[in-house]
């Protein structure tokens, strides 16, 4: 479990956490596959201490349009860019759909918005949404932690949240 003081900005807290992964990825003595990394926060919509998982979570320092070059582009994904700069402006952008919301309202938002794209069609079967994040450097620690409490109770079962995270 890690705790990480929530007014450091993501561009101070990133680069310690990027390593603590690393290492861990990189052990070989006493190495526990099945063991998980999480953040401890509290949870404001559960007012209690809460867990956030991020073994899985490959954070892209420095985003630029170079940094998408090794990502894997399935046929059936319809890639959908979520652009957090602060809790108030949140962009959600992709061929199809683009619109502008806050952290309240984001998860409605979302559902309404991917219900514009009908996947629910024969033509579409086996597609899914591929949201793909990007967070602005100067965001504090608590903001990210709110917006990621906020995404892991969005329910979409054609929606894939990508692992990798990018930090512009």
């Amino acid at each position: 479990m890690v705790n990480v003081d929530k007014r450091l900005t993501l561009e101070q807290a990133l680069p310690s956490i990027i390593k603590l992964q690393e290492k861990k990825r990189n052990a070989t003595m006493h190495k526990n596959e099945k063991a998980r990394n999480y953040y401890t926060c509290n949870d404001t919509s559960i007012k209690n201490l809460g867990f956030i998982d991020f073994t899985d979570v490959e954070y892209r320092l420095n985003y630029s349009e170079d940094n998408y070059e090794d990502i894997e582009i399935d046929d059936n994904s319809f890639d959908i860019n979520l652009i957090i700069n602060s809790l108030e402006d949140i962009t959600i952008n992709s061929f199809m759909i683009s619109g502008e919301t806050n952290l309240n309202k984001l998860n409605d938002y979302l559902k309404e918005k991917l219900n514009v794209l009908n996947l629910d069609d024969k033509e579409h079967e086996g597609d899914f949404y591929n949201l793909q994040i990007g967070f602005n450097k100067s965001l504090s620690f608590q903001d990210y932690i709110s917006i990621k409490s906020k995404l892991m109770h969005f329910k979409n079962e054609r929606t894939v949240i990508n692992k990798i995270e990018q930090i512009f």
